[in-house]
């Protein structure tokens, strides 16, 4: 269909981006975004930030897979890092030399972490939270190409 037939559905970019400040901020807004996961959520992240999420995101993390939601995670993790084992039904979870932190959520929404674990004070943590289903989806494929490559951790 042409754009003068269909027309365009006009949205207020702040109900599509936004910046969040502080690691607790980023972590009740991811909490938001989790709870609202239908299909996948794909995950980013390092085995410091991993372990304080799996601590806080727990039973988030039981009602999705309930809900039938694939959860995929790929770490940057130190040599002593161990894989919970009451994830192992859960969340997939697979080592990367990247490091990155973002969550994309059904392929429609992402939010970056712009700071890796050590470089600021978690009161100074900042992301940037976007809804673009282009941009989500484009890095979901991404994700799954490199996903393909990561080594399965225990």
């Amino acid at each position: 269909m042409l754009l003068h037939e269909r027309g365009i559905v006009s949205q207020d970019t702040l109900d599509i981006s936004g910046s969040l400040t502080g690691r607790k901020n980023l972590y009740n807004h991811l909490e938001i975004m989790l709870k609202n996961a239908k299909k996948t959520v794909i995950m980013a992240t390092n085995s410091e930030r991993f372990s304080e999420k799996k601590d806080i995101f727990s039973g988030v993390f039981d009602v999705l897979a309930k809900k039938g939601v694939k959860i995929r995670v790929a770490l940057k993790s130190d040599k002593n890092f161990k894989r919970p084992s009451d994830l192992n039904k859960i969340v997939e979870t697979r080592a990367t030399d990247v490091n990155t932190r973002f969550c994309v959520i059904d392929g429609k929404e992402t939010l970056f972490m712009l700071f890796s674990n050590d470089e600021i004070h978690p009161s100074y943590d900042l992301g940037i939270w976007v809804v673009n289903p282009n941009l989500a989806k484009d890095l979901e494929d991404v994700f799954g190409n490199a996903w393909k490559s990561m080594a399965i951790l225990n």
